[in-house]
């Protein structure tokens, strides 16, 4: 037999109830916001590094904001102005150095883009394969890893960042190097007969 139920303690169960159910809505909401927060101090850590990057690679800097930073711009928000005038500032310089970068009389305007790392956009010097089957500049790769996990070619998430010496690259690499330096060589004395 059932024992009837008080009047005042039904009221009391539900307000419990919804005490706890508002409860984990907050709960919830906190957790929701935290992770927004997150997100927005990971990517403003990423526009800092991008940006200290941009500094130290001045060829660089012209991939960079022709290419991938509107396309980042067109997928997020736009950039925050505190973020914004360092990267505007950081292209002014880049574009100037860009403008004076010694060649050492070598003209690689029309290397294959096979020899170029696709981070630096520079000839590699010490080439790696990595896991996406693409080959990148050893030091611009790992710096890369230190912030993502994922390809800078294909953007998808990679396994491992384990790296392997692209042997083969290198040395193609440099006779196109030394090729290129006899033509100049080979040029400038017969400019001067």
């Amino acid at each position: 037999m059932q024992r009837p139920v008080h009047p005042h303690r039904a009221p009391l169960a539900e307000t419990r109830d919804l005490r706890r159910e508002r409860e984990l809505v907050e709960r919830e909401l906190r957790e929701i916001e935290r992770r927004e927060i997150e997100r927005r101090e990971i990517e403003r850590r990423e526009l800092e590094l991008l940006v200290q990057h941009l500094e130290r690679n001045p060829l660089r800097i012209v991939r960079e904001i022709v290419v991938e930073l509107p396309a980042a711009a067109a997928a997020r928000e736009p950039m925050a102005a505190p973020v914004a005038a360092p990267v505007a500032a950081a292209a002014t310089a880049a574009a100037a150095a860009v403008a004076h970068e010694p060649t050492e009389g070598i003209d690689f305007g029309d290397i294959p883009n096979d020899y170029l790392c696709p981070i630096t956009m520079l000839p590699m010097e010490d080439p790696v394969m990595c896991t996406d089957g693409h080959s990148y500049e050893r030091s611009a790769i790992e710096e890369w890893f230190t912030r993502k996990t994922t390809s800078p070619k294909t953007g998808s998430r990679l396994t491992t960042t384990m790296v392997i010496p692209n042997i083969a690259l290198k040395g193609a690499i440099r006779e196109y190097i030394e090729r290129r330096k006899k033509e100049g060589a080979s040029a400038a004395v017969a400019d001067t007969l």
